[in-house]
């Protein structure tokens, strides 16, 4: 026996105590309405007209959530990814139960295929240790004082990370429409947008724009681009760079890889001096912005001043910015904000994912404040984004310390250190070899000959 295991536990096996019958398949014309809970392997996943089971049933998720384990209160209908436990003798606390399989990970136990899955035969052998009916009783009443104090302090915690985006979301809203600046220019009047161009003639009221500061004005990204050739410029053609064209050393290809990882020196994909003349109208240079166009649209990269040389892929544009007009941390900011989302987020087509394109980014309103408050909000929004970045540093390690606390909590339960044992208690032999007596009157024909019994 383990010797962290209690003298008075009885060793045994998880196939002697329990049958994990396999979940049925649910009639397609039922899959929607009903009253009866369906269990898969993710939890309820819908309801059901008929009821095969009794309350408190194990459900173990026996495809896609491989090993994911849960307890139906009320009868259910286990569907077809499932196994499920429906059989407890002598009364035996399914909590106690349900609590122990799911500490056991036992999706640990699956087995690689086309799809993923466990078989009961690989988790029948695994060994359990079978205290006293009574004791089991007294561990499910303490677990049943502990972990709802647990969960509720880890349901709390849970709740910061929603605020931080809001919190996050809203610094960017204020950032991009002045008011975070606000006293600032109050101190700051005489501070005026001191490089102009002549206006476009957009039509942004389309847009539910914002007000701002009378020093600031809406403009296309036409009117903050550098005047170099090539400053807007979108990837090539797909035909252009194929893959066959790619060298292991050469100039650098930038794409979505870098720009969702926000690194620029990610990735491996080089072109031959060659194919990089070709494309030499889409050659990147430092302070260069690129955003992504395709699936995870509109996350932007900043190319820091030691950037490689290169070119960008055709699912991106890059924006050299007019650095005397537009500070591009700036810029990344506007366009990581809820407003600017939802600008484009209406014009975003594509047949099976969303794709941002140049003639969207040319449509879409920027902010211009002057250059002055463009670097006071990125020193501002840096700031307060270093006491968000802090806070969620410590939620991670609090979260982490309570996960820590459950499992301890639950691991002390299963090993006997949880409550005090009882002389009076029925002995935990006695109980086995009586569930043993019941279990082999009840086992199904297939479990009768996968061990041997006859009927």
């Amino acid at each position: 026996m383990n010797s962290n295991i209690p003298k008075h536990w009885v060793e045994t096996s998880l196939g002697d105590l329990f049958e994990l019958k396999y979940g049925k398949g649910l009639p397609k014309e039922n899959r929607v309405d009903g009253k009866v809970k369906v269990f898969g392997s993710n939890g309820i996943v819908g309801q059901h007209n008929v009821c095969v089971t009794q309350g408190n049933t194990i459900i173990i998720g026996r495809k896609g959530s491989v090993g994911e384990v849960h307890l139906s209160k009320e009868g259910c209908w286990p569907i077809d990814t499932t196994y499920f436990i429906d059989f407890f003798p002598e009364s035996i606390p399914s909590n106690y139960w349900y609590l122990f399989l799911k500490s056991l990970k036992l999706g640990q136990h699956e087995k690689s295929s086309a799809i993923p899955g466990i078989s009961r035969e690989d988790i029948y052998p695994l060994t359990i240790f079978l205290p006293p009916l009574n004791e089991q009783k007294r561990i499910v009443e303490k677990l049943d004082t502990i972990l709802p104090k647990v969960k509720n302090a880890k349901a709390r915690l849970e709740n910061i990370p929603k605020i931080l985006k809001k919190f996050r979301q809203s610094v960017l809203a204020d950032a991009c429409s002045g008011k975070l600046t606000e006293e600032w220019r109050e101190k700051n009047d005489k501070i005026q947008n001191k490089k102009q161009r002549k206006t476009e003639n957009i039509d942004f009221s389309a847009f539910n724009l914002p007000e701002i500061s009378d020093s600031w004005k809406w403009v296309s990204v036409n009117e903050i681009k550098s005047d170099e050739k090539n400053s807007l410029k979108a990837g090539p053609f797909g035909s252009s760079l194929k893959k066959e064209f790619y060298v292991e050393k050469g100039y650098k290809i930038y794409g979505q890889e870098q720009v969702i990882a926000n690194d620029a020196f990610l990735g491996d994909y080089f072109v031959d001096v060659e194919k990089f003349k070709e494309l030499q109208s889409c050659q990147v240079k430092p302070y260069d912005v690129l955003i992504s166009l395709v699936g995870t649209v509109g996350k932007i990269l900043i190319l820091p001043e030691n950037c490689m040389i290169g070119i960008i892929n055709p699912r991106l544009v890059k924006i050299s910015l007019d650095l005397n007009i537009y500070v591009p941390e700036f810029f990344k900011m506007y366009f990581s904000s809820p407003l600017l989302k939802s600008f484009y987020s209406e014009l975003l087509h594509g047949s099976t994912m969303d794709v941002l394109n140049l003639g969207i980014i040319k449509s879409l309103p920027f902010p211009l404040p002057p250059i002055e408050e463009q670097h006071e909000i990125v020193r501002r929004v840096e700031k307060l984004f270093a006491i968000a970045n802090s806070l969620e540093e410590k939620y991670k390690t609090a979260i982490a310390r309570v996960e820590k606390i459950e499992q301890s909590v639950l691991a002390k339960a299963f090993r006997g250190e949880l409550v005090e044992p009882d002389p009076s208690d029925e002995p935990a032999e006695i109980l086995l070899k009586r569930i043993l007596d019941v279990r082999a009157k009840n086992l199904s024909p297939q479990r009768k000959r996968k061990t041997g019994e006859k009927k």
